[in-house]
């Protein structure tokens, strides 16, 4: 009994010496601790590349690059996908430099500064070693990523822009050049891709997808010559068409690209309607007769008539400007009330393709396939 009461007792003591060692450890560091993650990003302030001389600073109306003595607004999510490059990096394993910072292939000075309210932080990129890229992380400190990430990291200038100039923030956009067939003074484009015109056939909706698609190389240049305004945004500021692209203040010039050249050259088209039943007083669900005088009937009752009127209210239609016309051609549409409407055109190859097309404003041919009918 002694025997087991003593080797209780000695089995305590052994326990209570490793507890009390263990209590004296300093605490570990959590596992899920990020260098990067970790900065205090809720008080972030501004970005600078003292290799790239510009800066980009949070302001509560968003991001704005400083660069080349001009504050240019860049969107907020062009700003964070930089962000992200450095956030998602491998958990970075800080070392002790053990060279001259040139060793490491560093610049004498650290490529960017994260600056906070009450701190900064800064980076270097440096060469390349065994697959990887060594990070200097303030004077004395360095940590390695994959060199996948390299390019990532140092963004120039321009590729905080955006490949566009439209934005939705910008809405709505007052028309500088007015298209040639409208006697508005004034036009207005909204959100809601409605124009200040209340005519149906006047539209925005094309117009908004070309600028929102332009896919254009945006460059830090003085405006061209032979610009003309083009576009007011709300912010008013101004968005002028030059021959070879758009200038768009304080100081960006979008240029290439096979839409800017269309955009420019058929400006006025784009504000015309690619809906057919835009065109006409009664919507084309309301027909039960197409007649034209190529031959081609169609009536309520027979076979796909509705699919392929539903063809001619989903087709998207062809402009061009009138160079040469074809056959004189006419197509009339019987509605369910009695009314009856003649469109009188031409058919005209395009693409080599028959078309049905009609003349708007004496200058603008509107066209759609006729195979949808037959």
């Amino acid at each position: 009994m002694r025997i087991a009461t003593n080797l209780i007792l000695l089995l305590s003591c052994i326990y209570l010496v490793w507890l009390s060692r263990e209590e004296l450890k300093p605490e570990q560091k959590k596992s899920d601790s990020h260098l990067l993650q970790d900065l205090p990003w809720e008080t972030f302030q501004s970005l600078k590349s003292p290799l790239q001389n510009y800066a980009i600073h949070l302001k509560p109306t968003g991001p704005e690059l400083m660069v080349e003595g001009k504050t240019i607004p860049i969107r907020m999510q062009r700003f964070q996908d930089y962000l992200d490059n450095w956030l998602l990096l491998p958990n970075p394993q800080l070392i002790a430099l053990e060279d001259s910072r040139e060793a490491y292939g560093f610049n004498p000075n650290p490529d960017l500064i994260f600056e906070f309210q009450t701190e900064k932080h800064s980076f270097s990129v440096g060469r390349m070693f065994l697959g990887n890229v060594f990070v200097g992380y303030e004077k004395n400190q360095v940590f390695l990523v994959p060199d996948i990430f390299k390019n990532n990291l140092l963004w120039g200038p321009t590729q905080f822009l955006h490949h566009s100039f439209y934005s939705e923030e910008d809405l709505p956009y007052e028309i500088l050049r007015i298209p040639l067939f409208l006697n508005e003074k004034t036009l207005i484009l909204r959100a809601n891709t409605k124009t200040s015109s209340p005519t149906n056939w006047i539209t925005g909706h094309r117009l908004l997808a070309v600028l929102s698609t332009l896919g254009a190389s945006p460059t830090l240049r003085e405006m061209p010559s032979d610009c003309q305004p083009f576009l007011k945004t709300s912010k008013d500021k101004m968005i002028y068409g030059c021959p070879e692209g758009f200038y768009f203040e304080p100081g960006v010039f979008y240029s290439g690209g096979e839409f800017v050249q269309e955009l420019l050259v058929n400006w006025d088209l784009f504000f015309l309607s690619d809906k057919l039943e835009d065109y006409l007083p009664q919507p084309l669900s309301e027909l039960v007769k197409i007649k034209a005088d190529s031959g081609l009937y169609l009536q309520d009752g027979e076979e796909h008539f509705l699919k392929k009127v539903q063809k001619l209210a989903q087709v998207k239609l062809h402009f061009s400007w009138l160079f040469d016309t074809g056959t004189p051609a006419q197509m009339t549409l019987y509605y369910r009330n009695g009314h009856k409407e003649t469109l009188t055109g031409y058919r005209v190859q395009i693409h080599s393709r028959p078309h049905f097309a009609m003349l708007l404003k004496d200058r603008v041919l509107v066209s759609f396939p006729l195979g949808i009918l037959q």
